[in-house]
């Protein structure tokens, strides 16, 4: 079995780095991840950013996290029909609300206009329109008198 290191020997990092890598691997937080690495808790914050520019570090994570996802056949098409079941059983159940946050993530998904649009509405001044309503009114009223 190949161990988290071992993954990472043929790209230019420390030991140490290649300990990052793996560990970041974990929860994607790259302070813990610096402090389970080895790196002291007073630098950690700023290492574990450091760390994530440099090229080789960036280029191990995301070959990592892509096998990861090809190992576990996870790819767009998988979370949205994921996300469809989760819609389809909340329903069932009358769960609206975790239905509606389904539908939600599906409406993302597939990009709906409607979560795009942007609506501005106006104030509106309502002293205002029903004075030229009575105005009117009063018109009407002495015209026809």
């Amino acid at each position: 079995m190949v161990t988290r290191t071992e993954r990472f020997e043929n790209m230019n990092m420390t030991y140490k780095q290649q300990l990052f890598v793996g560990e970041y691997l974990l929860d994607l937080n790259a302070t813990k991840a610096a402090v389970r690495a080895g790196y002291s808790m007073k630098t950690a914050r700023q290492m574990g950013a450091e760390n994530l520019s440099k090229p080789a570090i960036s280029e191990a994570i995301a070959t990592s996290i892509q096998q990861r996802n090809t190992q576990a056949r996870v790819d767009s098409d998988w979370v949205l029909s994921q996300a469809v079941k989760i819609y389809e059983g909340a329903w069932a159940k009358n769960d609206f609300k975790a239905a509606l946050r389904a539908l939600e993530m599906i409406g993302k998904h597939v990009d709906v206009q409607a979560f795009n649009q942007r609506v501005e509405l106006e104030p509106v001044d309502h002293a205002e329109i029903l004075t030229k309503q009575i105005a009117a009114a009063e018109r009407l009223r002495k015209r026809l008198n």
